[in-house]
């Protein structure tokens, strides 16, 4: 977690929560609360200042609503009931809620290693890889005799 530029501990603790409660861990596949994916939305942050304030008060508006909804930090909740909690944030704030999703779906889907364990490659952009022919230059020939149908400036 050395690479942690915004949030603090507890901040970090409450994201991953919250992170795992999006995109939670199945058989070999990481949660999205794994540490490289919060690094990366910590590093996406704390490069747009326009973003630092609307992550901390959402952030905090999830305790709020923890401690006033269930009197209970986050952390202490079922996952149901953070689940529920979520889905109330996201309707009392959605502003904080969808740049949420974007940057977690943009973190957890070009992580290198999800991207591996989903099977995903360099691959060419035509699905299956075709092969081009070499570009015949004689093919314009025509074009090239053709007068100016343009003006020069």
């Amino acid at each position: 977690m050395n690479d942690i530029r915004i949030f603090s501990a507890s901040q970090v603790g409450l994201i991953t929560l919250v992170l795992n409660c999006l995109i939670p861990s199945h058989k070999n596949h990481p949660g999205a609360g794994d540490p490289s994916i919060v690094n990366q939305i910590d590093n996406a942050i704390s490069k747009s200042p326009n973003l630092k304030p609307i992550f901390l008060k959402g952030l905090l508006e999830i305790e709020v609503s923890s401690t006033e909804s269930y009197k209970s930090e986050f952390r202490l909740l079922t996952q149901e009931q953070r689940i529920e909690l979520l889905s109330t944030v996201e309707l009392d704030h959605p502003n904080f809620f969808s740049l949420l999703l974007e940057y977690t779906y943009k973190a957890y889907y070009s992580n290198p290693r999800i991207i591996e364990l989903l099977g995903y490659g360099a691959t060419p952009p035509q699905p299956i890889g075709y092969a081009l022919p070499p570009f015949e230059s004689d093919m314009l020939n025509n074009v090239k005799r053709r007068p100016k149908i343009y003006r020069s400036p």
